[in-house]
C-alpha cells in the first residue's frame, strides 16, 4: 500500500543575554526562533539616565549580547558674590569638579574662599563666596605722642575719640584726622594752638612733615609720625620741648621687624618667628589633628608687611553609619562628623519581640560604623481557670509556643468537655476557662409490679416529676419508695401501697 512519510522539524533557540553597561549580566534567556525577548527592569546606575537597549530584540533570530544604553546626568553650579550678583554658572557632569572662577573683589574685605564643595558635582550647587571684614587700629595721641586711646575699628565704621585733652596753656582745637570712615590704620594727633617760633618737621629726605609756630618756652607738638615702607619711625633728632629759637626737626626710622605667630585651631602656638619687612616666613611642620585633615594656612606669610598671625585650617573627617534591624534590613543610614553622635531612627518593631538596645555605641563616632538593632522575645502568662474562676495552671509563654494545659478538672454532676480559648501559637496573654456539660440520668418510675409507669431524663441535682399517684385496687397509694427531689444517678423509683382494712377501719 502507498505510504506517506511526513519531514519532521525542531525550531531553532538562542541565547539573548542583556548585560550592563559594565558587562555584568542582568538576565539570560533562551528565546524560539522569530519570537521576541523580554528585557529585564530597566537598570539603575548612579549619575545616570537608562535610555534603553543597543540591539532590537523582537524578532530573535540568532544568539545577541544586548547591552544597556545611558545617558549621564549634569548639574548646574552657581557661583554668586556675598549680595548674591552670579559670578558665574557652569554645567557639570555627575561627578565632576566645577572650576572656581577668579576670587572676588569686595572693598573693605578679605576673601576667605567658597561655602560649599565643588569638586565633586552629583546635584545642582549654588556656592557663594566668603568674606572676612578687615579691621584697622585707630591711635589717638597727644601732643608729645601719648597716646589717649587706641581702638580696633572696622572697615567703613567710625572711630570714637577719647576726652578731649587738657594741656595747660593750651587750647584743644580738635584732631588732626577725619576718623568718620575708616579705611587705614591711623594715628590721630590732638591740636593745640601756640605761639611764636617756627618749628618744621622734616622726613629722612628733607621733605617738610610739618611748619609749626610755637610760643618762646613751649613745646612744639610733632606731626603724625611719618611713614616709610619697610622702616618704624623711632624719633625726631632734636628736643622741642622748650622751644627758644626756630628749629628744624628731622624724623629717624629703624627698619620694620613684624612677629609672625603659627597657631593650631584651638589657638595653641606652633611656631613664633621674627620677620624683616619683606621678608617671607617659614611655616612649621604640617600640624595633625584627630579626625581631621589638614588643608593649609588661614594667611599668606610670603612677603611679610605687618605682624600676622596664621592659623592652621582643617576639614572634618565624616563616616557613614548604618543603622539595621535584626534581619539585615537598612532602618537608616547617615553620614557624622568625626566626634559626633549618630541619630538612631525610631526604635524598630519586631512582632513577638520587644526592641532591646542597639549593639554599638554612636555617641562618639571615629569610623564607618554598622549599628544592629537587638530584640527579646516577648513572654505571655497564659491562665488556666475552672468554672467558678478557680486558677487551676498559671504558665509563662514564649511568643508563638505553645501552652500546656493541666490535668483535666473534675466537677461533681458535670463532664469536662475542654477549653473556652485556644492557647497553641500564643501571641498575647489568655486566659482560658474550663468547659463543662450537665450530666443526666434516666428516672424510672414503676408500678408495684414492675409495670413502667414513666421515663425522664433529669439533670444532675434537679428534681424528676413523679406521674399521677397510681391506683391499685384494694389498695391505697401511700408514696414512692425513693427521693427524688435530687436526682445524683439513675433511679427506679416503686409506687408503694397499704392493703385497704375491709372492716373500714
Amino acid at each position: 500500500s502507498d505510504v506517506t512519510v511526513q519531514a519532521q522539524y525542531e525550531i531553532r533557540t538562542y541565547s539573548v543575554v542583556f548585560e550592563d553597561y559594565d558587562g555584568a549580566e542582568l538576565k539570560a534567556e533562551t528565546v524560539e526562533h522569530g519570537s521576541a525577548a523580554t528585557a529585564p527592569e530597566d537598570p539603575v546606575r548612579e549619575g545616570y539616565d537608562f535610555v534603553g537597549w543597543d540591539k532590537e530584540f523582537a524578532n530573535v533570530t540568532s544568539d545577541l549580547v544586548v547591552e544597556a544604553q545611558y545617558e549621564i546626568r549634569t548639574y548646574s553650579v552657581v557661583f554668586i558674590d556675598w549680595d548674591e550678583e552670579v559670578i558665574d554658572e557652569q554645567t557639570v557632569e555627575h561627578g565632576g569638579a566645577a572650576t572656581a572662577p577668579e576670587d572676588p573683589v569686595r572693598e573693605g574685605y578679605d576673601f576667605v574662599g567658597w561655602d560649599t564643595d565643588f569638586s565633586n558635582v552629583t546635584s545642582d550647587v549654588t556656592v557663594q563666596a566668603q568674606y572676612e571684614i578687615r579691621t584697622y587700629s585707630v591711635v589717638f595721641e597727644d601732643y608729645d605722642g601719648a597716646e589717649l586711646k587706641a581702638e580696633t575699628v572696622e572697615h567703613g565704621g567710625t572711630a570714637t575719640a577719647p576726652e578731649e585733652p587738657v594741656r595747660e596753656g593750651y587750647d584743644f582745637v580738635g584732631w588732626d584726622k577725619d576718623f568718620s570712615n575708616v579705611t587705614s590704620d591711623l594715628v590721630i594727633k590732638a591740636q593745640h594752638e601756640i605761639k611764636s617760633y617756627a618749628v618744621v618737621f622734616e622726613d629722612h629726605d628733607g621733605t617738610e612733615l610739618k611748619m609749626e609756630r610755637v610760643e618762646h618756652g613751649s613745646a612744639a607738638t610733632a606731626p603724625e609720625a611719618p611713614e616709610r615702607e619697610g622702616y618704624r619711625f623711632l624719633r625726631w633728632d632734636k628736643d622741642f620741648t622748650n622751644i627758644t629759637t626756630d628749629l628744624v626737626i628731622n624724623a629717624q626710622y629703624a627698619i620694620k621687624n613684624y612677629t609672625v605667630i603659627f597657631e593650631d585651631y584651638d589657638g595653641s602656638e606652633l611656631r613664633v618667628e621674627i620677620v624683616a619687612h619683606g621678608a617671607a616666613a617659614t611655616a612649621p611642620e604640617v600640624p595633625q589633628r584627630e579626625g581631621y585633615t589638614f588643608v593649609g594656612w588661614d594667611k599668606d606669610f610670603s612677603h611679610v608687611t605687618s605682624p600676622v598671625v596664621v592659623r592652621a585650617r582643617y576639614e572634618i573627617k565624616t563616616y557613614s553609619v548604618v543603622f539595621e534591624d535584626y534581619d539585615g534590613a537598612e532602618l537608616k543610614a547617615e553620614t557624622v562628623e568625626h566626634g559626633s553622635a549618630a541619630t538612631a531612627p525610631e526604635t524598630p518593631e519586631r512582632e513577638g519581640y520587644r526592641f532591646v538596645r542597639w549593639d554599638n555605641d554612636f555617641v562618639n563616632i571615629t569610623s564607618e560604623r554598622v549599628i544592629t538593632a537587638e530584640y527579646a522575645i516577648k513572654n505571655y502568662t497564659v491562665i488556666f481557670e475552672d468554672y467558678d474562676n478557680t486558677e487551676l495552671k498559671v504558665e509563662i509563654v514564649a511568643h508563638g509556643a505553645d501552652a500546656t494545659a493541666p490535668e483535666d478538672p473534675v466537677r461533681e454532676g458535670y463532664d469536662f468537655v475542654g477549653w473556652d480559648r485556644d492557647f497553641l501559637s500564643v501571641t498575647s496573654a489568655v486566659v482560658t476557662k474550663a468547659q463543662y456539660e450537665i450530666k443526666t440520668y434516666a428516672v424510672v418510675f414503676e408500678d408495684h409490679d414492675g409495670t413502667e409507669l414513666k421515663v425522664e431524663t433529669v439533670e444532675h441535682g434537679s428534681a424528676a416529676t413523679a406521674p399521677e399517684a397510681p391506683e391499685r385496687e384494694g389498695y391505697d397509694f401511700v408514696g414512692w419508695d425513693k427521693d427524688f427531689s435530687n436526682v445524683t444517678s439513675d433511679l427506679v423509683v416503686k409506687a408503694r401501697y397499704e392493703i385497704v382494712d375491709p372492716r373500714g377501719q
